[in-house]
């Protein structure tokens, strides 16, 4: 596919680096850049409006630190994933998702899990990570052979994928009569809990079948025009 190989060495190019990078570190601090902006860390972990530049260091460290370990707790599980895709890639991911909300408990000031992460957050991240696996993948010399994943992966939601979804955009790629008809939940993706996030992605993989989510994902995220257009 032409256009997928062609869109993520641009993608690529800009943000994930070259061969002699550390390609899961870097795909996935990417991917929790892309989802840490939308957490409201507790006054431990906030070091906005502080003037003094230690107190400043000593909590990016804390963060740096919760970061790396959340890491390599993805980064064990997807090659686990790698070396033998799951009976339930569902199941194991939710577990993963968990795993991560847990690890983030007592950090912010929002959450349903005491002052932790909502599942939007973490699936974002986890998604997020495996899409930048397979960008990576599929534009350098390093193989990480995630083509038996392909067809478990789950799309990363955000807004621009809502509002494909919902109609609100269009993709050139998309016939011009193409619908999809899927209303957006109330609350912002980053605020979901599991179910709604279960329920969302089982329509959307509805709507777009016999696509493989992760690629329409990928093309769709990139290609998306202001209805009207």
């Amino acid at each position: 596919m032409r256009f997928v190989d062609d869109n993520v060495l641009r993608f690529l190019n800009g943000y994930l680096g070259k061969d002699d990078d550390d390609a899961f570190v870097r795909c996935s601090d990417f991917a929790y850049r892309d989802m840490c902006r939308t957490i409201r860390f507790s006054d431990e972990y906030n070091e906005k409006n502080e003037t003094e530049t230690n107190h400043q260091k000593a909590i990016a460290q804390k963060k740096r630190i919760l970061r790396d370990k959340i890491t390599e707790i993805i980064k064990e599980k997807v090659f686990e994933w790698i070396k033998e895709p799951p009976t339930d890639f569902d199941k194991e991911h939710k577990a993963l998702c968990k795993i991560i909300i847990e690890k983030y408990k007592g950090t912010t000031n929002q959450g349903e899990e005491n002052n932790s992460l909502y599942f939007g957050q973490a699936q974002k991240w986890v998604n997020m990570t495996l899409k930048n696996l397979y960008i990576y993948s599929k534009t350098n010399s390093t193989s990480l052979n995630l083509t038996s994943l392909l067809p478990y992966m789950h799309i990363p939601i955000d807004n621009i994928i809502l509002d494909i979804a919902a109609d609100v955009k269009k993709c050139y790629i998309d016939p011009i009569e193409t619908v999809y008809g899927l209303k957006k939940p109330e609350k912002s993706w980053s605020k979901w809990d599991h179910d709604t996030y279960e329920e969302y992605q089982t329509k959307l993989k509805n709507k777009i079948a016999p696509a493989t989510p992760i690629l329409w994902e990928l093309t769709h995220w990139s290609t998306t025009i202001k209805k009207g257009d």
